[in-house]
C-alpha cells in the first residue's frame, strides 16, 4: 500500500528548509508560488517567507538588488514576510496600468460657491509619497491627501503670509516655503495643524536670484553669482554657511539622491574668466571630490538642466551653430566627474528637452522634467517635431567606462492641432517596471496610453482639462493644470 508523502513538508521538518527556499527560487515562477500557498497552511507557512519573496522581487526587478544591497538602512520595505504583500501589490499595480484599470480622484472644493475661488494656486507645488501641497499667489499653501485605498479624500488651506509663494517642498511632516526672500520650515500634525520651526533669510528678495536643491531631509540654496552656499537640514533645522572655493561663483545646485552615492552636491561654477565647471562636492564632509571643466557650456545665457540617474550624470545646454540651427549638447559624466561621452541632438524648436516646460516651480527636482525620462538605461523624450507635428523617441543608453552609445528603438510621430504652442510639445510621464508611457494629445480631453517597449497605443484616458504635467510616483499618476492647479486630477492604479 502506497502511502502519500508531502515531500515539502518533510524536507522542511529534516531542518533543510534551504533546499526548499533555494528549489523555489530556482524554478518555480511567482504565479505558480501563489497557487502553492493555497494547497495548505503548512506549505502557505513555508512559502510566506522573506527571503523567497526578496529574491522573487529581486528577479522580476521590482527591487534592484545592488540598490538594496547598498543602503539596506534605507529601505523603507518592510523586512518579514510583507515582502510577499509587497511583491503581489506591485504585481497587480503594473496589470492595472496595463489593462487601464484606474480610479479618478479631485481635489475637493474649498468653497461652496465657486465664485468664491478668487485665491490663484498656479506657482508652485510639489508631490511625495502620495502627499499634494500646492503653493498660491497670495500667500496661501494648500495641502491634498487624496483618497487612496477608500481613505478619506482631505484637503486643507493654511495662510502663511501675505506674499505670493514661490516654492513648496515637502518631505513626510516638514514642508519648506521659499517667500519674500525668506525660506520657511514647517511641521504639519495630521494635516490639521501647522508650526513654524524655522525662519531663515536667503539673501534675495525674488526665487529667480536663488538656486535651490532640496532632496529628502536636506536644503541647499545660493544666491546666483555668490561664493556662498547655505546647507540646512529640514528635520532638525540645523544649517550651516560655507564656500567651495573663493574664485568659483555659484550658477545652479543639484543635490543627487541616486541610490549608489551619498551627499553628493553637483554645483555649476563660473570663474573670473567665465569659465563654467561642475563641481561634485561631498556636503556632509565638505570635501571637493572632482571637478569637471565644461567649456561647451559657457556663457552666462546658456540654459543648463542636470538630471541625476543611477549610472552617473546628464547634462544638457543649448548651443546655435550655423545658419541659426538650434543643437542641445548632451554630456554623460560618471558619479567621480569623469566624461564618459558626449552627443549633439537637433533640436526642432530650440529648447532643453530636459526641461521644464511650464511655469510652475516644483519641490522635488525629480518632478521638473515636462518631456523627458531617463531611467533604467533607457532615455525617452518628447517634442514639437514641427508647428503641427509632435514626436516621441525611445533610446537605449549604453554606458561604457569611456563611451556612451544611443541607440533609437522607436520613433513616433502625432499631429498635434495646438501648433500656437510652439515651445510646448507633448508632455509625458514614463514608467519602465509598469512599461507604458503616457503622453498628452492635441485634444485636451484625452491622454494617450502607450507600449513602453514599442511605442504602440494601449488606450486612451479621457480628462476633462488641459494636461501641462504629469508625473507618476509608485501607482499614482498626477495631472496638472498649470493655469489652476486646483483642477489637477490622480490617477490611481493602485485598486
Amino acid at each position: 500500500m502506497f502511502q502519500c508523502i508531502d515531500l515539502m513538508c518533510e524536507l522542511v521538518n529534516y531542518g533543510l528548509s534551504d533546499v526548499v527556499e533555494d528549489l523555489v527560487i530556482r524554478y518555480i515562477d511567482a504565479t505558480t508560488i501563489l497557487k502553492m500557498c493555497q494547497v495548505s497552511k503548512s506549505w502557505r507557512c513555508i512559502l510566506n517567507n522573506s527571503y523567497i519573496w526578496r529574491k522573487i522581487s529581486f528577479r522580476y526587478g521590482i527591487v534592484i538588488e545592488k540598490n538594496y544591497t547598498n543602503n539596506n538602512k534605507e529601505q523603507t520595505l518592510p523586512m518579514l514576510c510583507d515582502w510577499g504583500i509587497y511583491f503581489r501589490r506591485r504585481v497587480k499595480r503594473k496589470r492595472n496600468f496595463q489593462n487601464g484599470k484606474y480610479r479618478k480622484r479631485f481635489l475637493p472644493s474649498l468653497y461652496e460657491n465657486i465664485f468664491e475661488e478668487t485665491e490663484s494656486f498656479s506657482s508652485c507645488m510639489d508631490f511625495h509619497n502620495g502627499k499634494i501641497v500646492f503653493g498660491s499667489e497670495n500667500g496661501s499653501i494648500l495641502l491634498w491627501k487624496p483618497g487612496y485605498n477608500g481613505g478619506m479624500n482631505y484637503s486643507k488651506k493654511f495662510n502663511i503670509g501675505s506674499s505670493k509663494i514661490e516654492k513648496v517642498y515637502i518631505n513626510g511632516n516638514l514642508i519648506a516655503v521659499f517667500e519674500s526672500g525668506r525660506m520657511l520650515i514647517y511641521d504639519i500634525e495630521d494635516f490639521n495643524t501647522i508650526n513654524l520651526l524655522l525662519v531663515l533669510d536667503t539673501g534675495v528678495a525674488c526665487l529667480d536670484g536663488l538656486s535651490v536643491s532640496l532632496e529628502a531631509d536636506l536644503c541647499v540654496f545660493s544666491v546666483m553669482g555668490s561664493k556662498n552656499l547655505t546647507k540646512c537640514v529640514l528635520s532638525n533645522c540645523a544649517q550651516e554657511t560655507f564656500c567651495i572655493h573663493k574664485d568659483f561663483k555659484v550658477n545652479k545646485l543639484k543635490l543627487c539622491t541616486e541610490k549608489d552615492v551619498k551627499n553628493l552636491l553637483l554645483v555649476l561654477v563660473s570663474d573670473e574668466l567665465s569659465d563654467t565647471s561642475l563641481l561634485f562636492y561631498d556636503i556632509e564632509k565638505h570635501i571637493l571630490i572632482s571637478k569637471y571643466s565644461a567649456p561647451e557650456f559657457n556663457g552666462p545665457l546658456v540654459p543648463i538642466s542636470i538630471t541625476c540617474h543611477e549610472n552617473g550624470v546628464f547634462i544638457e545646454g543649448c548651443m546655435t551653430a550655423e545658419e541659426d540651427i538650434k543643437m542641445n549638447m548632451w554630456v554623460f559624466l560618471n558619479f567621480e566627474g569623469g566624461k564618459i561621452g558626449s552627443y549633439i541632438y537637433e533640436s526642432k524648436l530650440g529648447t532643453l528637452v530636459s526641461g521644464n516646460k511650464t511655469g510652475i516651480v516644483f519641490g522635488h527636482g525629480s518632478l521638473e522634467s515636462s518631456s523627458f525620462s531617463l531611467e533604467n538605461n533607457l532615455l525617452i523624450l518628447a517634442e514639437g517635431e514641427s508647428r503641427k507635428m509632435d514626436s516621441i523617441a525611445k533610446y537605449q543608453v549604453e554606458i561604457f567606462e569611456d563611451a556612451v552609445k544611443l541607440e533609437r528603438d522607436w520613433m513616433n510621430t502625432y499631429q498635434n492641432s495646438d501648433y500656437y504652442m510652439t515651445d510646448r510639445g507633448p508632455a509625458i510621464a514614463s514608467s519602465s517596471f509598469n512599461e507604458i508611457i503616457i503622453k498628452t494629445s492635441s485634444n485636451k480631453h484625452l491622454l494617450e496610453v502607450m507600449d513602453h517597449s514599442t511605442g504602440g497605443k494601449k488606450y486612451n484616458i479621457p480628462i476633462d482639462m488641459f494636461v501641462d504635467h504629469m508625473a507618476i510616483q509608485d501607482g499614482v499618476v498626477l495631472l496638472i493644470n498649470a493655469n489652476n492647479m486646483l483642477l489637477s486630477v490622480i490617477l490611481d492604479f493602485d485598486i
